[in-house]
């Protein structure tokens, strides 16, 4: 039996400081009518900061995003969906020797009453 090994932990010391990742958003709304409000979005994470300094994620990110409001005389939920897809940077692969790895996908969902 092969034994895989899933993760890597280093350890370092010290400080830094500067700008990190700069994230861009456009939202615009597509529906709007008594009871209900439809919002499409889109965020941009810009790989400004130094990954190798932990400033940033060292890759460009996308997430599309939904957002929808639902108005009654006695609640009024909100919910928010979006998918986010990320590029390649050191901190998904080996920081030690500068070999890169996809960072991983994420689906992310809230709702509020």
């Amino acid at each position: 039996m092969e034994i895989v090994r899933t993760s890597a932990s280093y350890s370092s010391s010290g400080t830094s400081s500067g700008l990190g990742d700069v994230l861009v958003r456009a939202k615009g709304s597509i529906l709007r009518t008594e009871n209900v409000s439809v919002a499409l979005g889109l965020d941009v994470r810009l790989p400004t900061g130094d990954a190798a300094d932990f400033l940033g994620s060292g890759s460009y990110g996308f997430k599309p995003f939904v957002a929808v409001s639902l108005r009654n005389h006695r609640i009024a939920p909100h919910v928010n969906v979006g998918y986010q897809w990320n590029g390649d940077s050191i901190l998904a692969g080996d920081v030690r020797t500068g070999q890169k790895a996809r960072l991983p996908r994420q689906l992310s969902y809230g709702r509020w009453y």
